[in-house]
């Protein structure tokens, strides 16, 4: 009988993860919504019963209102793994700007809003209650993905492909603008702002980094050239490590100031030059149209 695997689904309320325990229970996953931390030690349980024969695959999506909630999960994911059962933990996030967009076109409150107490409290401050609670879950995530700038379908595509059996490297390619901050799910970040801005360039600044005049301008510089010779050399060395590793994604974010022209243009070139090594190479232009 195939070894047991489980998916423990987590994160900040809005980020997803509903849409994501649907694609798995397309995938064929055992799917769990929902459960109460402290019952986490009796799904335990009946997950190691060498009896249970229903699925392999199984998936827990857990929403944690408190720390004690929090630790629950920590200590059973733990006991899984001492147990044997191969146990990953997919945590979702998002940014407050899109975090807020959604519960307000969902018209549903917070979870945390609503004090015990019968007090309330606005959903910015629920939203960064929640974020710490959850901060332990966070940082022992097997993967971490930032649902900012998915729709629906394709964050479906993106569990799909996580989790449906790829065992090659899947790299994202992902462009942006630091004053609308890192993305949180970057795995390297390189900085690009020493470049030729052509934002100051009357005729090229409306342009964005796609378009060829802009991408001449970016990349006929020595530090331009020089600066895609050098980091692709790091990426041919440190791409075969990981993959030997067993990572399956790897998210490299090339930011310049707005994430309009020269992380645009780099992080084009830069994906062509990783596919050569036979990779599959996702482009994602995070800030592109972003005033």
């Amino acid at each position: 009988m195939r070894a047991k695997e489980l998916l423990v689904v987590a994160g900040v309320s809005g980020s997803g993860k509903s849409t994501a325990l649907s694609a798995l229970e397309d995938l064929g996953y055992f799917c769990v919504d929902n459960l109460p931390a402290p019952l986490i030690l009796n799904f335990v349980d009946y997950l190691t019963q060498a009896c249970i024969e229903q699925s392999s695959r199984y998936a827990l999506l857990l929403d944690c209102q408190d720390i004690p909630s929090v630790n629950s999960v920590l200590s059973g994911i733990e006991l899984l793994t001492e147990r044997g059962l191969k146990t990953q933990l997919l945590y979702f996030d998002a940014s407050d700007e899109i975090l807020l967009k959604r519960f307000r076109e969902a018209r549903r409150p917070h979870p945390l809003m609503v004090k015990t107490d019968g007090t309330t409290s606005t959903l910015t401050e629920a939203l960064q209650e929640e974020r710490a609670i959850l901060s332990g879950l966070r940082e022992k995530a097997n993967y971490l993905l930032d649902s900012s700038s998915f729709n629906v379908h394709d964050l479906k595509k993106l569990v799909n492909e996580y989790v449906g059996g790829r065992t090659e490297l899947l790299i994202v390619c992902e462009s942006f603008g630091f004053k609308y901050g890192l993305p949180t799910d970057a795995d390297m970040v390189a900085d690009v702002r020493f470049l030729p801005n052509p934002h100051f360039v009357p005729e090229l600044k409306p342009k964005t980094g796609l378009e060829k005049s802009v991408k001449d301008y970016v990349e006929t510089s020595g530090e331009a050239k020089e600066f895609l010779s050098r980091y692709f050399s790091l990426l041919e060395f440190l791409v075969p490590k990981y993959r030997n590793e067993g990572k399956r994604y790897l998210t490299i974010a090339i930011g310049c100031t707005g994430g309009k022209h020269r992380s645009v243009a780099i992080t084009e070139s830069l994906a062509k030059q990783l596919e050569t090594l036979g990779q599959t190479v996702t482009i994602r232009h995070r800030d592109l149209g972003r005033e």
